[in-house]
C-alpha cells in the first residue's frame, strides 16, 4: 500500500518510514525539517519538503499520491515551550493536523483509508491511576497536551463523518537513536549528547520525578502492526513502569563512563510528576507489548551517539 507518513525526517518517523519501506510499502515522506533531517529519510521514500500549515501544498501532495494511509507524526513536541508560546503549538498540532486529514479525505484512495495518529500520554495531565489506562479522565496541563487532545477529536470527527479509519496511540515517553540531543524534548537524548561532550546535564527538581520510558523500536513495531489491526481504538504505548530522572541520568552515565554530578535546577511546571501506562489494549488490539529494557534501549542509543 501507498503511505505518507508526516514528519518522516522526523526521530519516531524517520524508524517508522524504514520499517514500512522494509515490509514492502511505497512510502511518501513529508517533513519542513524543522526538527527533522533529510539525512535521516530512507532513500527509498519519496520525499516533500512541505510545511502541514501549508493548506495548499498539502493538497497538491496528496492530488498526486492518493494514499491509503496516512501516519501523522509531524509535531511541535515539546512542554515547557508551549508554555511559553502555545500558539505554534497549537498552530501546528491542530491546524496543521486539520490540513492533512481534509486534504486525506479529498484524495485518499477509496478502498481502505487509515490514519494513525501520534498522541501522548500529556493528554492525562496529573492521573489518579499509575500506572494510567485508557479509561482515566484527560486533562492536559499544557498546551502541548491540550493540541495532542484536540488532535485525537479531530481524527475521530473524520473519521465518523468522513468514513476514515484510525487507530490513536497515546505515547508513553519514547526514546533511541535519531533522538535530537539539542532538542528541549527527550531528556535520554539530551543527557547522553552532554555526557558525550562531557557536560553535566541538569535535572530539573530533586531526581524524584519518574517517567515511562518506552524504546523507539517497540513504537516502531506498533505503528507496523497497525496497518492491519487496531482499527478505530485509541491506545497507550508503555511499559507501565517508571524510571526516575536520576536512573536516568545513572543508566546514561555509565553507559557513558560519565563521572560527575549533574546539575539541580528547580522542578518546572506544566510536567506531571509521575507518569506510567498501561498497555491492555494495545495487546488485545495489536498483539503489542513493550520488549526492550531500559538498559539496552540507552546501550543501543549511546552507540548510535557515538557513531553519529
Amino acid at each position: 500500500m501507498k503511505i505518507i507518513v508526516t514528519g518522516g525526517a522526523g526521530f519516531i518517523g524517520s524508524h517508522i518510514v524504514d520499517a514500512y519501506i522494509k515490509e514492502g510499502h511505497k512510502v511518501v515522506v513529508i517533513d519542513n525539517l524543522f526538527t527533522g533531517f533529510r539525512k535521516n529519510v530512507n532513500p527509498k521514500a519519496k520525499f516533500y519538503k512541505a510545511d502541514i500549515r501549508d493548506r495548499r501544498a498539502i493538497d497538491r501532495i496528496f492530488k498526486k499520491e492518493k494514499p491509503d494511509v496516512v501516519n501523522h507524526h509531524a509535531a511541535i513536541v515539546e512542554v515547557v515551550k508551549s508554555l511559553r508560546d502555545p500558539i505554534p503549538t497549537m498552530d501546528v498540532n491542530v491546524l496543521g493536523m486539520t490540513n492533512i486529514l481534509a486534504a486525506f479525505k479529498e484524495h485518499g484512495a477509496l478502498k481502505r483509508r487509515k490514519v494513525i495518529f501520534s498522541s501522548s500520554c500529556a493528554v492525562y495531565g496529573t492521573p489518579k491511576h499509575v500506572p494510567t489506562p485508557e479509561q482515566e479522565p484527560v486533562g492536559p496541563q499544557s498546551p502541548y497536551g491540550l493540541s495532542k487532545l484536540l488532535g485525537e477529536e479531530i481524527v475521530e470527527f473524520y473519521a465518523s463523518q468522513h468514513g476514515l479509519k484510525y487507530t490513536i496511540f497515546r505515547y508513553a515517553n519514547v526514546y533511541g537513536p535519531r533522538q535530537n540531543p539539542k532538542g528541549e524534548a527527550g531528556v535520554t537524548a539530551i543527557f547522553s549528547g552532554l555526557m558525550k561532550a562531557k557536560k553535566r546535564p541538569t535535572i530539573f527538581g530533586d531526581g524524584s520525578k519518574a517517567r515511562d520510558y518506552v524504546f523507539v523500536g517497540d513504537i516502531v513495531r506498533a505503528n507496523v502492526l497497525a496497518l492491519k489491526k487496531g482499527d478505530n481504538v485509541t491506545v497507550n504505548l508503555g511499559t507501565g513502569t517508571t524510571t526516575t530522572d536520576q536512573e536516568v541520568f545513572d543508566t546514561i552515565a555509565y553507559a557513558t563512563k560519565f563521572d560527575e554530578e549533574p546539575v539541580y535546577a528547580p522542578h518546572r511546571s506544566g510536567e506531571a510528576y509521575r507518569v506510567a501506562l498501561r498497555s491492555e489494549k494495545a495487546k488485545k488490539h495489536l498483539g503489542w507489548a513493550a520488549r526492550v529494557a531500559f538498559e539496552e534501549g540507552i546501550r543501543q542509543t549511546v552507540a548510535a551517539l557515538k557513531n553519529a
